[in-house]
């Protein structure tokens, strides 16, 4: 090879970034990721499908990294997988828009299991998750930024093993070389298919898993000595060709590297509700326009929504029934608006009411429009507006610029709130203080003690 390859340039970027000293708003922005993760994960242990996530976990053994679902430490890369999978089964983890990718389920349970595995420092650990979130982020801008990114293949699953390779190599400062070769295997390890979107089925939360522990397995091929193929991104055979996204994929992921200052997981958002990201902005425009119908009793005729194209393109987001899973009822406009009409909030419970007669009704009757501004504003902003049409003839209108994403202080007190609910209360300050300490945790102890004790006590 002649010229330097995008894996070998992408190694450099990474030891560059591991030597960065975060800034006090990268810091914060991990912090916060951290927090909200394992709030995900504590909330998501009520999820049906948890129990045979754990049946899955206790056939490996006892190990060196805790698994959130078990209360007990297992093989890392089974915690990688374990707290990978819990983490996304709320479908309300946090959200890189720009790569469209959760990241924060691909990244930070690997990040975890390797630093407690290799016992790193909180430094360490801190580095590999910026890493994580800049890698990564950088490979889904470019596939979308080609214009043409294929629906049937899952972004996060996408974009997840590569980035979690990059992070575990800047957490345990893996030479250039043996870098090269852990985002060469990596990029054999994605990606998970969207066919769940409209079936129901639970692959969507064994993407997060996959990633996480497959990036992982990535990092420890190579630091064993294996060799993976060089140019596995830009090469004939390679990623971007298997993903066909072109040369202008390349071109953007070169230009990322570029950067001064790691900024992905500055552009993190955190959703109000759980369920697609798309799903968000007209939820909350429909929920503004419910409390503005007059308290004489008007009932809603109709709803109709105005989106714009990725939205209603993207699978099972344009999806009006029938539902029998919460895989498909987080993904369905018709159902996230109406049932939010419906029931006045949307919760896990309302998610899993698939036989609402008022909220069946309206989703028969509910038309999605495309609005030209809202595609122009798109991916910088995802706009909305609700139309209700009431039985008098009167209609209410709400609109909303963009998602109301969760402040810093909304998504602590959701953290609280979901240790409250979950009976672990006494586990809330040690965790928010451990994190608070992270960068100067000479093994990340402080922090693994403290997440200990989230475990369901028998």
């Amino acid at each position: 090879m002649t010229e330097q390859t995008l894996t070998r340039s992408t190694a450099h970027h990474i030891a560059w970034l591991r030597q960065e000293q975060p800034t006090p708003d990268v810091l914060a922005a991990v912090k916060l990721c951290l927090l909200d993760f394992l709030g995900c994960c504590v909330r998501a242990r009520m999820a049906p499908w948890t129990a045979a996530l754990n049946r899955i976990a206790t056939v490996n053994g006892v190990g060196e990294s805790f698994h959130m679902g078990l209360g007990r430490q297992v093989p890392a890369s089974v915690a990688a997988f374990g707290n990978g999978t819990l983490g996304h089964s709320l479908i309300r983890e946090d959200m890189h828009v720009r790569s469209g990718s959760h990241i924060g389920v691909l990244v930070i349970p690997a990040m975890l299991a390797l630093a407690e595995r290799d016992k790193l420092p909180g430094s360490s650990l801190i580095a590999g998750i910026v890493t994580g979130y800049e890698i990564a982020a950088s490979l889904g801008g470019a596939i979308w930024g080609s214009g043409r990114h294929n629906r049937h293949l899952r972004p996060s699953g996408m974009t997840g093993a590569f980035g979690v390779a990059a992070g575990a190599a800047a957490s345990t400062g893996l030479d250039v070389d043996k870098t090269v070769h852990a985002l060469g295997f990596a990029a054999n390890f994605a990606c998970g298919l969207n066919q769940w979107a409209w079936s129901g089925g639970q692959e969507i939360f064994i993407h997060a898993g996959m990633a996480a522990e497959s990036g992982l397995k990535a990092h420890d091929l190579a630091r064993a000595g294996l060799l993976a193929s060089e140019d596995i991104l830009e090469g004939r055979d390679g990623l971007f060709a298997a993903f066909q996204c072109g040369e202008s994929a390349r071109d953007i992921y070169a230009a990322s590297l570029n950067r001064t200052q790691p900024r992905a997981v500055l552009g993190v958002r955190h959703k109000p509700v759980a369920g697609c990201n798309f799903i968000q902005t007209p939820v909350a425009a429909a929920l503004a326009a419910k409390h503005r119908i007059p308290a004489d009793g008007s009932v809603v005729e109709r709803v109709v929504l105005y989106s714009f194209d990725e939205a209603r393109r993207y699978p099972g987001c344009d999806y009006a029934g029938p539902y029998t899973s919460v895989q498909q009822s987080k993904m369905s406009l018709q159902f996230a608006v109406c049932a939010a009409l419906a029931h006045e909030f949307l919760d896990e419970r309302a998610y899993a009411d698939f036989h609402d007669e008022e909220m069946l009704r309206l989703i028969a009757g509910m038309e999605i429009r495309i609005d030209d501004t809202y595609n122009a504003a798109f991916p910088q902003r995802q706009s909305a507006r609700v139309e209700l049409h009431l039985r008098d003839g009167s209609v209410i209108t709400e609109a909303f610029d963009d998602v109301p994403w969760l402040e810093t202080d909304a998504v602590i007190a959701r953290f609280r709130r979901e240790l409250v609910e979950t009976g672990i209360p006494d586990a809330i300050e040690p965790l928010i203080e451990a994190i608070d300490r992270l960068h100067d945790s000479p093994d990340c102890a402080e922090l693994f003690s403290a997440i200990s004790r989230t475990a369901v006590k028998p």
